[in-house]
């Protein structure tokens, strides 16, 4: 099912990607994008009337959907000469990777590859002997881990300019220098129900929710309207505009129905109470029961 993005959900998306925190710090040898260039993206991006491009309206997943959002902030900033997105690199006719962003900043003076992604972990640690570790941050669908993710990006996506194939490539390109970079954003989500400690090299200030089993519904605070977000909303951090909402008591019917249609964990929006035209969303994920044991399965080597 494609994302249904417009004008204005597209504008905050933009804001939600420049301005979000960065999830990860994973590995000091590796540069993050350059914070002190968002208050420059931001003086552009704030006046500017965005556009959802055509290529905006395929989008079938959040993390394509992620890169279109920077792929625009590239091509649309005058900060910025992109250079190539998804540039694969090949070895005897096979693909060895591709480049998520090769571009040029005019404010460094320099070319930078940059590696992204958008994730939204649930934290599964069971003891205080498995509090940090990166391997039991796990995907809503199971299928996807934190120590996967990060070590593919650290050890094979950055690397890819130093390959031989990536050099020879990035030559032909004119493009002799390159520093890579990394750019890891979304949400983790901690247990309702445990003290559980952040994942190692987690960035202090990334951005928080919790998760909890069908069972503890009861437990989610009693004030307030929730909503039931599809992906589309995953990303920024207000709720706009006209919206159907739930009470604390008619939230399990709602659940209960979401899972009916697929049983896949949900993510919840709490609006506190507040009458304001923008409200902040805090955030869940309801999960189906069983849903730990079945995911892991999935998720243990």
């Amino acid at each position: 099912m494609r994302l249904n993005v417009n004008a204005k959900s597209f504008k905050e998306d933009l804001l939600w990607a420049a301005n979000s925190p960065t999830m990860m710090h994973p590995d000091p040898r590796k540069d993050a994008f350059n914070a002190a260039l968002l208050g420059e993206i931001n003086q552009w991006l704030l006046p500017h009337q965005a556009v959802p491009p055509e290529s905006i309206q395929s989008c079938a997943r959040l993390g394509i959907y992620f890169e279109h959002l920077w792929k625009y902030i590239f091509e649309q900033c005058p900060l910025f000469e992109l250079v190539a997105h998804n540039l694969p690199v090949y070895r005897d006719k096979q693909t060895q990777g591709a480049f998520d962003f090769i571009y040029y900043c005019h404010y460094r003076q320099q070319y930078f590859h940059l590696e992204i992604a958008v994730k939204f972990y649930l934290g599964t640690q069971t003891d205080s002997h498995t509090d940090g570790q990166w391997d039991y941050w796990v995907g809503p669908g199971g299928e996807d881990r934190l120590d996967l993710k990060l070590n593919k990006m650290l050890n094979k996506q950055s690397e890819l300019a130093r390959t031989e194939e990536g050099r020879a490539l990035l030559q032909t390109m004119g493009i002799e220098d390159i520093t890579p970079e990394l750019l890891l954003k979304g949400r983790l989500f901690y247990p309702l129900d445990a003290c559980s400690a952040p994942p190692q090299a987690s960035n202090p200030g990334h951005l928080r929710g919790h998760w909890l089993g069908i069972d503890q519904l009861a437990r989610l605070p009693e004030e307030g309207e929730w909503r039931s977000l599809i992906r589309d909303e995953w990303l920024s951090d207000r709720a706009q505009g006209e919206f159907r909402t739930f009470n604390h008591v008619q939230l399990a019917g709602e659940i209960e129905r979401r899972f009916e249609e697929y049983p896949f964990p949900v993510m919840l929006g709490h609006i506190p109470g507040s009458s304001a035209p923008e409200r902040q969303l805090d955030r869940y994920f309801v999960t189906p029961e069983r849903w730990l044991e079945d995911i892991a399965s999935q998720t243990r080597s």
